[in-house]
């Protein structure tokens, strides 16, 4: 990712403006950056290839997905083994690659290619079982909210192919977010057991994308399901490296944007202490009716009255000032404990600097001590490493 630009805002130095002493440090908080543009373009380019190894091919791979420049690219049988670094970082030369290889054995692995401007997290494998098919999913936060699914499953009957897609797709939350299941099902679609996969998908909102065979042989073995997504533009392009042919497409996807900052909440206040007495008791009495005619007036009447004469002698006088409320620091290790610990403390500092008392001073910095360990034995545990910084 490039470096942002930065702006720093600084007077020329005039003559008639002499500095004495060393110059001043610039300071790092206020250096102003510039806002990123957000992302016009809706319109994600994707792609799908069955690489069959890209350990000899990570060059041909990166080169070719920029030269068609695709957002992201899936590959299975990437046959990458978990003690390889050195394909991983050949194929991320123009982009990301996030990747999952095959524990053991030989063939499989899956992975994806991700543009480097895009925003991701690898979606974590231990929260699941152990499947008979390969897979990588990513989460895509910027510039568009997208899940990304590469699926690999190798020949050969079912199985427990379907209950274990079920559970797969039941662990990707259904708030609307647009959901990419992709890759080489090795199932042919005239068949009975492709029936019950796209029942399957069906169930989920997933649709298959209608597409020209994808292996020399014919067959239609990878697929790509969309789920609150359009697909346009596939295209299919035979490649001499695999038999399995080079699939390539269009995403309409609406861009991401940033949650809104929260509502500044604002105080509501008087300058009471600018309020003189007399002031206030002669705006009150010239506002009233005369006393005569005020004494007779019926209850409710003459609370009505009074009141209104005194909220618009304070409006006069002392009208209210609204101002933002500054946002205090989020503090999780403040338990109920520790606030009744607190009050304690402020009523014998308060009662120490009344009587000023040798005695009442001891208690006062006794508990002030037990006080500041507590506190400082309960931030380690509750605080977060980002939080831990505001505490």
């Amino acid at each position: 990712m490039q470096a942002l630009p930065i702006s720093v805002c600084s007077l020329p130095y005039s003559t008639r403006f002499q500095r004495r002493g060393p110059p001043k440090r610039r300071n790092p908080a206020n250096l102003s950056y510039p806002q990123l543009s957000p992302c016009n373009n809706c319109t994600v380019a994707g792609g799908l290839w069955n690489c069959q190894s890209a350990s000899k091919k990570a060059d041909f791979i990166s080169a070719y997905a920029s030269l068609l420049s695709l957002d992201f690219l899936a590959l299975t049988e990437t046959w990458i083994t978990p003690e390889n670094t050195a394909t991983p970082a050949a194929l991320s030369s123009f982009f990301s690659f996030s990747h999952t290889p095959r524990p053991s054995g030989r063939g499989g692995g899956t992975g994806l290619l991700i543009s480097p401007s895009w925003k991701y997290s690898a979606l974590p494998l231990s929260d699941l079982p152990r499947f008979s098919f390969e897979y990588h999913s990513v989460s895509i936060t910027c510039p568009t909210n997208l899940y990304i699914v590469v699926i690999y499953r190798p020949p050969g009957p079912l199985g427990n192919f379907i209950d274990e897609l079920d559970i797969l797709l039941s662990s990707f939350p259904e708030d609307g977010t647009p959901l990419i299941l992709l890759g080489d099902f090795n199932l042919h679609l005239e068949t009975s057991q492709s029936s019950a996969v796209l029942h399957l998908l069906h169930s989920f909102d997933l649709s298959l994308q209608s597409s020209p065979p994808t292996h020399k042989a014919g067959n239609l073995l990878d697929l790509v399901f969309l789920r609150n997504s359009p697909c346009t533009d596939i295209t299919v392009t035979p490649l001499h490296t695999s038999d399995h042919h080079f699939v390539s497409f269009s995403l309409p996807l609406a861009p991401s944007h940033p949650p809104s900052p929260p509502t500044p909440t604002v105080s509501v206040r008087r300058n009471l202490c600018s309020l003189s007495t007399s002031s206030l008791a002669s705006s009150v009495t010239a506002a009233l009716p005369p006393l005569e005619s005020f004494t007779t007036l019926p209850t409710d009447s003459a609370s009505t009255s009074l009141l209104s004469s005194l909220t618009s002698a304070l409006d006069s006088l002392c009208p209210t000032v609204s101002r933002p409320t500054r946002p205090s620091p989020p503090r999780p290790w403040m338990s109920n404990a520790i606030r009744t610990s607190r009050v304690g403390l402020r009523a014998a500092e308060r009662k120490w600097r009344t009587s000023r008392d040798a005695s009442d001073l001891s208690a006062y910095q006794s508990l002030l001590a037990a006080f500041s360990s507590t506190v400082t034995a309960a931030k380690p545990a509750i605080c977060t490493p980002s939080v831990l910084a505001h505490c």
